[in-house]
């Protein structure tokens, strides 16, 4: 072999051997800690009404679901095909999410390629590092609505961080970009809070006092911009067009018992998310110093900051919620750590991206602590297997997945009594009117009824009924009606906070 032939054979070893490593590393995660959707509570839920819909049921009619049809309509493609292909419906979605991931990084990946930064980045510890964020740091919001907005909003960051650079992007990047962040927008609006500083600093690349703001405001309604909106809106006629029910039936409801119940903002601001994405923030900028202001590590923190602004507009203190935030400060981590013009390994700088490190392992951590239904799970195995199930409970997770991991039926037409559980709480907290408080009732009856009927016209063999957190036995026991269904089930005993009730 000559030596003109033996050099590019040797770089391209040299190069196998440069990605080999961090992406049998990610492997290895992977292998480790791969997470599904299987013991997710809202997801579980999610396909189960995905499946009701397949099934010929009018969502927000004979399913309730408190959230817009998007977030069903994302999990009908896997439950479809999962009834082609025979698989698990939960088995689809892990392979529908994980799909969507590669197809994420591979498009930033593309997009970013042509910048400048692909010289300036350590490219295989970078890609293993963001594919990482993606599939093994979501945990226990694997597969989750936010996650699946996180993906679908990264190829917009990126096509910013290519208008920062000035490099070439064709149209059709562009265009593709801003229909995925169309679709992630649809399903979570408040996350434009993301986009709208990123687009904003990318429209001002020489800095905001060297453009003036009609000048600014132009160069953000670029195509991504408008196709992203297009989505939006074609989305919400759509809605009305086929879901009125959602506008007529739901919405009302979520706007006076489910969005007014909200943490305080003192125990927002000091929710374990706002501390760990705080604690990261500052991580960040001690690793990357004055390259906190290069793209796309400015842009990142942007995007973190802005989805830190939805997590405190939701006011909820739900993890997957957090979800966004966290990752994005991360992904900017990642930035930092492959950075090849960063300054030298200077004990500031290696105490900066071990906690970095840390953070990573505790965002991951907390995002998995969910309610342990194990026991109880052993126990209705053993009394009642595939129960025909509902619950009496505020809770979505006393049900969801239990009754998917029994193999059972579910027989309530919603989730929980989240309507009944927000009522309560409003009328605890706040002085209100006459007219809401009547109209907060009127609803709470509503969502009675149907619990009512569910039983009566279901007879299911199990009722579950929470009594840790809110007591819905007694609730149940002072309703002569639920009381008089109820006295056809034997008390099986009490597991984790939960009566199972078994029909006699």
């Amino acid at each position: 072999m000559s030596l003109v032939h033996a050099e590019p054979a040797a770089q391209a070893r040299d190069k196998a051997a440069r990605w080999l490593l961090p992406f049998v590393l990610l492997a290895t995660g992977l292998a480790m800690l791969r997470p599904t959707v299987a013991g997710i509570d809202d997801v579980t839920w999610l396909i189960e009404v995905a499946e009701r819909v397949l099934d010929g049921q009018r969502l927000y009619v004979d399913v309730i679901e408190t959230n817009p049809p998007a977030s069903v309509w994302l999990y009908l493609p896997a439950v479809f095909l999962s009834r082609l292909l025979h698989a698990t419906p939960e088995a689809m979605v892990d392979a529908q999410t994980y799909l969507c991931a590669i197809g994420s990084l591979w498009f930033c990946a593309r997009i970013v390629g042509s910048t400048r930064l692909a010289a300036h980045v350590n490219a295989p510890w970078l890609l293993a590092g963001i594919a990482a964020i993606l599939t093994i740091l979501p945990h226990g919001v694997f597969g989750q609505k936010e996650h699946y907005v996180l993906m679908a909003l990264l190829p917009l960051l990126a096509v910013q961080a290519a208008r920062v650079f000035q490099a070439p992007l064709p149209w059709a990047s562009a265009v593709l970009a801003g229909l995925s962040a169309g679709i992630g927008l649809a399903i979570k609006p408040h996350f434009a809070l993301c986009l709208a500083p990123v687009m904003l600093a990318a429209a001002w690349p020489g800095g905001p006092w060297r453009s003036a703001w009609p000048q600014a405001l132009k160069q953000m309604l670029r195509i991504e911009a408008v196709v992203a909106g297009t989505v939006v809106a074609l989305y919400a006629a759509l809605v009305v067009w086929l879901q009125p029910e959602f506008f007529s039936t739901i919405l009302p409801v979520m706007a006076l018992v489910y969005v007014p119940v909200r943490l305080t903002w003192m125990q927002t601001i000091t929710h374990p998310a706002m501390l760990i994405w705080a604690g990261a923030m500052l991580a960040l900028a001690l690793s990357a110093r004055a390259r906190l202001l290069v793209a796309p590590l400015s842009l990142l923190a942007l995007a973190s900051t802005g989805a830190m602004l939805a997590f405190l507009l939701q006011g909820k203190g739900y993890m997957y919620q957090a979800f966004p935030m966290l990752a994005l400060v991360l992904a900017g981590g990642a930035f930092a750590v492959c950075d090849r013009h960063a300054e030298g390994q200077t004990p500031m700088r290696m105490l900066a991206l071990g906690a970095l490190a840390v953070i990573a392992q505790a965002s991951w951590a907390w995002s998995g602590i969910v309610w342990d239904s194990r026991q109880l799970r052993a126990v209705l195995e053993r009394i009642q297997p595939h129960p025909r199930l509902l619950a009496i409970s505020s809770e979505l997770s006393v049900g969801h997945p239990l009754v998917r991991q029994l193999g059972g039926t579910w027989l309530s037409r919603g989730p929980c009594l989240w309507n009944l559980r927000g009522g309560q709480e409003r009328i605890e907290r706040e002085v209100l009117d006459d007219a809401t408080l009547a109209q907060i009732r009127a609803y709470g009856r509503a969502e009675r009824d149907m619990l009512l009927q569910d039983i009566r016209n279901g007879k299911p063999d199990i009722v579950l009924v929470q009594i840790n957190v809110v007591d819905w036995g007694k609730w149940a026991a002072a309703d002569a009606e639920i009381a008089a269904q109820l006295a056809a089930y034997a008390d099986r005993g009490t597991y984790d906070g939960v009566q199972v009730l078994q029909r006699r």
